[in-house]
C-alpha cells in the first residue's frame, strides 16, 4: 500500500494562530531581530572576506617579490578582470597587513555553516568594516590594537572610535607643536561688497 504524500498547503483554517507572532509588535520585533541578524552576518563577511582577499594578494606577490612593480600590476589586472575599484583591492592588501590575525573577529562565535543559524547575539562584540577601515590608517601597531580592542570592548559605534581617533591626532599635535589644538567649527566669513561702494 502505497501513500501519497501532497505538498501543497493544507486546506484546512487553523483556529489558533501560531503565539509567535500573533500581535503586530511581536511580528515588528521579529522581524527585526531577523533583519538586524542578516545585517550582522553580512557584516562579519565583509570584514573576513576583505581580509582573506588581502591575504591571498600578499601571499602571491610574496612569489614575485624580485619584481618590485608587480604587486602594483596584479592589482591592477585584478580590479580589471574583476571589476572592483583598485582603492578597495589596495585598502585589503593593507587591511591585511595591519590585521595579519583578527583577533576581534576570532571573539565571535564561529560563523554557523549555515548564516540563518546564528542567534542575535552572534556577532555584538565584532568589529565592523567601518571600525577597521578607520583603524587601518593608524601606523602605531599598539596604538592600533589598542583600540581595536577598546572599541570592541566598550561597543564603540565606527563615529565614536573615529571620534577617540581625532583625540588622539589633537594630543599628538599638541605634544609635536607645543600647543594646543583649536577645532575650527565654523566657516570662515566670506567677503561680500556692499550697496554702492
Amino acid at each position: 500500500m502505497t501513500a501519497e504524500v501532497s505538498l501543497a498547503p493544507s486546506r484546512r483554517k487553523s483556529s489558533v494562530k501560531p503565539a509567535s507572532i500573533a500581535s503586530y509588535p511581536v511580528l515588528r520585533k521579529r522581524i527585526r531581530e531577523k533583519l538586524l541578524s542578516a545585517q550582522r552576518a553580512i557584516e562579519l563577511l565583509k570584514v573576513l572576506s576583505y581580509h582573506e582577499t588581502g591575504r591571498l594578494i600578499l601571499e602571491h606577490n610574496l612569489h614575485y617579490q624580485e619584481r618590485a612593480d608587480y604587486g602594483e600590476k596584479v592589482i591592477s589586472r585584478l580590479s580589471k578582470d574583476l571589476e572592483i575599484h583598485q582603492s578597495i583591492l589596495h585598502r585589503c592588501v593593507k587591511f591585511a597587513e595591519r590585521f595579519p590575525v583578527l583577533p576581534i573577529v576570532a571573539t565571535w562565535p564561529q560563523l554557523a555553516s549555515n548564516p540563518h543559524e546564528m542567534d542575535k547575539n552572534s556577532l555584538k562584540n565584532g568589529l565592523s568594516w567601518s571600525h577597521y577601515r578607520l583603524l587601518i590608517p593608524v601606523e602605531d601597531d599598539k596604538t592600533r590594537f589598542h583600540l581595536a580592542r577598546q572599541a570592541a570592548e566598550k561597543k564603540w559605534t565606527a563615529a565614536r572610535l573615529e571620534a577617540e581617533l581625532e583625540r588622539l591626532e589633537e594630543r599628538e599635535l599638541e605634544k609635536f607643536s607645543g600647543v594646543k589644538a583649536q577645532k575650527n567649527n565654523h566657516e570662515p566669513k566670506l567677503l561680500t561688497p556692499k550697496k554702492g561702494q
